[in-house]
């Protein structure tokens, strides 16, 4: 197993940013298989037909929360990536279940500061292993659709994973423009 890589902001994908801290299991050309510790997160959830029906108006209330809607009235520092769990609906005309998380800073991991928003809460995602794929650029729904169907395929011979769901991951502001860094993130069986 590789050395765990800290979730300080040495990760250069993380631009300084904290960030979850994992451990490199396997790496291939095609894909990371990395294990994340048990971390606590600012969620909201919506249920809509796609990504984009929804996006904004999670990403603007877990930013209204760091900026100071919280129950101490404080900014909370900005973390590296944004993630999104995706669980698809039950057939192709059918609605799915978005969560999206900003990581709560690693100095406030222990004692969250709670939200003010009823919309918004505290979550803890269990340390877990993912298959991870990395891609470039602005990252549009469908590229992350793209980008998990390469990834089940790339992994099938190796594990099974959870079909149920899966991750994105954005590391970068809207006003990145070079070198941005995505990831779609599929839950080892």
């Amino acid at each position: 197993m590789a050395a765990a890589v800290p979730g300080t902001g040495s990760d250069p994908k993380c631009h300084g940013l904290d960030c979850p801290t994992y451990s490199v299991l396997n790496k291939t050309n095609n894909y990371e298989l990395r294990r994340y510790g048990e971390t606590k997160w600012a969620t909201t959830n919506s249920t809509a037909m796609s990504r984009d029906d929804n996006n904004s108006q999670m990403f603007h209330l877990l930013f209204d929360y760091i900026s100071g809607q919280n129950a101490k009235g404080v900014k909370i520092p900005m973390t590296a990536p944004v993630v999104t769990k995706i669980a698809h609906g039950p057939g192709p005309t059918c609605e799915s279940e978005f969560t999206m998380h900003f990581m709560i800073p690693n100095d406030q991991q222990a004692d969250p500061i709670a939200p003010k928003d009823p919309r918004v809460y505290i979550s803890s995602i269990p340390s877990v292993d993912v298959f991870v794929r990395s891609f470039g650029g602005y990252a549009s729904e469908q590229d992350y659709i793209d980008n998990v169907m390469i990834l089940t395929q790339d992994v099938a011979s190796v594990s099974k994973v959870e079909d149920k769901y899966f991750y994105t991951a954005g590391y970068d502001g809207p006003y990145t423009f070079k070198d941005r860094h995505n990831e779609v993130w599929l839950v080892k069986m």
